[in-house]
């Protein structure tokens, strides 16, 4: 009788969560809407602005129709106006996040808050694109409700609201980049990877330092195939078991037996998922299979084996491969012809060692300040899902946390060379910044935040991923 009582006061929470956290999200958005930001700005983004309005003063110049008026309404741009309007500045200028901040004209001239109320829909947008990610990962959309609500209670997230920066839209588009992936090895889907390179490509432009993240997903396979007998062993025992199981139950959905008190099966019933599989079936198959619809599709093995399947992965890498050799060569003339015609060519060995040492102190000072306790434990549990092999779980989360960590990884390593390479620009242009006043023209203090959506993202997933396997352990 108390088992009996117990299901239905889950069933009931069930029904009455989903409206819960949609009213909790609510109350988070209209707070977003009633608040007052104040316009902020990075020294990069300076440079763009400044450039940008001083370029086209009719369409997008400043308030006072100058490109030399000091009305522009963000803090220390006066101060460093002059300086940024010298030519050599120009390297530092970001076309992509231009065409972005030109929603900020109107009436011929700029206005920064515009940006800022733009900010607010993008912030928007990235956590609803979140949820959508979380619901390929789990399968349920009240984890994904579950995520969205610590979005838009995450301060950090929510403090970028007012700053007139390219973070918010890089860290959109790396949103789309984890999305088409989640996508891709749900159903391999040949559109998923031309969004994807859609994706890199608008990265490119806005920001060079995503020119290897292209990269991510070939050195993915490249390591799978190695380590394949490892993997191979708990795919096809996850594989063979689920078949023999769904065989097993007919025409039933496998739903959890919620009677034995476990939590693994509390938390299924009440997220509206199913403990190992959230396909239904017909007929005692899985309904996972090949269809002809390229977006809807969905394999009928794990990706893991379907992708070295027929050499796919050769294909798929080749694709990836070349496109990502493509975009570095385009950059890389790109940049050197643009560096002959500022005047600024610089060799490495322009600056002594200990300049450079005490650089990489500074900049791996920066790169860390972002982690907080919440991003931290969150970080931890990505890479704790990224060593347990996937025999048991939620399908496809073991390459979704192998792709975060090879793109934040490759993501560090360009922007680490990027970077270095400024920090000689900037020493032709102003050998005062040397040292700590090159840390706010670096870009490494942004990396984890242009991440921070998604690896919060996945730990919630990861997490309930971790109890899944958990109870596979013990009932084993």
């Amino acid at each position: 009788m108390g088992d009996f009582s117990t299901i239905i006061r889950i069933k009931r929470l069930h029904k009455l969560l989903p409206f819960i956290l949609l009213s909790m999200i609510l109350m988070r958005m209209i707070w977003m809407q009633l608040r007052t930001f104040e316009p902020q700005a990075d020294m990069r983004s300076m440079v763009s602005q400044s450039f940008m309005t001083m370029e086209e003063p009719r369409t997008c110049g400043y308030k006072e129709q100058s490109a030399n008026a000091d009305s522009l309404d963000i803090p220390g741009f006066i101060k460093w106006k002059q300086l940024f309007l010298r030519r050599g500045y120009q390297w530092f200028r970001s076309k992509g996040f231009e065409l972005y901040i030109l929603s900020g004209c109107y009436d011929g001239k700029y206005h920064p808050e515009y940006v800022v109320r733009l900010n607010v829909w993008l912030i928007v947008g990235l956590i609803a694109f979140a949820s959508l990610y979380a619901r390929f990962l789990s399968g349920s959309w009240i984890l994904a409700m579950i995520v969205a609500l610590i979005l838009f209670s995450r301060g950090s997230l929510l403090s970028r609201v007012d700053q007139v920066t390219s973070t918010n839209l890089i860290s959109l588009l790396l949103m789309f980049w984890v999305t088409g992936h989640a996508h891709f090895f749900k159903s391999g889907s040949m559109l998923s990877l031309a969004f994807l390179v859609l994706v890199n490509l608008c990265l490119v432009v806005i920001d060079p330092v995503f020119i290897f993240i292209g990269l991510a997903l070939p050195t993915m396979m490249i390591l799978g195939y190695i380590f394949k007998r490892v993997l191979a062993r708990p795919m096809v025992r996850r594989f063979s078991m689920e078949k023999k199981r769904l065989q097993d139950l007919g025409p039933k959905v496998y739903s959890g037996n919620v009677v034995s008190g476990a939590m693994v099966d509390v938390l299924s019933r009440l997220l509206g998922t199913t403990v190992h599989d959230q396909t239904p079936t017909k007929g005692g198959t899985p309904t996972r299979t090949n269809v002809r619809n390229p977006l809807l599709g969905v394999l009928r093995e794990p990706f893991a084996l379907w992708v070295f399947q027929r050499k796919r992965w050769l294909r798929i890498g080749g694709i990836l491969g070349t496109w990502s050799i493509l975009l570095l060569i385009s950059v890389l003339v790109a940049r050197v012809a643009y560096l002959k015609d500022l005047e600024l060519e610089s060799r490495w060995s322009d600056l002594p060692w200990n300049v450079w040492r005490e650089w990489v102190q500074i900049w791996a000072s920066t790169f860390l300040s972002p982690f907080d306790l919440h991003l931290t434990l969150s970080f931890i549990v990505v890479v704790i899902c990224c060593c347990i092999l996937p025999a048991a779980g939620l399908g496809s989360l073991f390459e979704n946390c192998w792709l975060l960590i090879l793109s934040i990884i490759l993501v560090i390593i360009c922007t680490f060379i990027f970077d270095g390479y400024d920090l000689l620009i900037l020493n032709r242009l102003s050998p005062g910044t040397i040292g700590w006043g090159s840390m706010v023209w670096m870009r490494a203090n942004h990396i984890i935040l242009w991440f921070e959506p998604i690896i919060l993202a996945v730990a919630v997933i990861g997490v309930y991923h971790l109890l899944l396997v958990t109870r596979r352990m013990k009932s084993e």
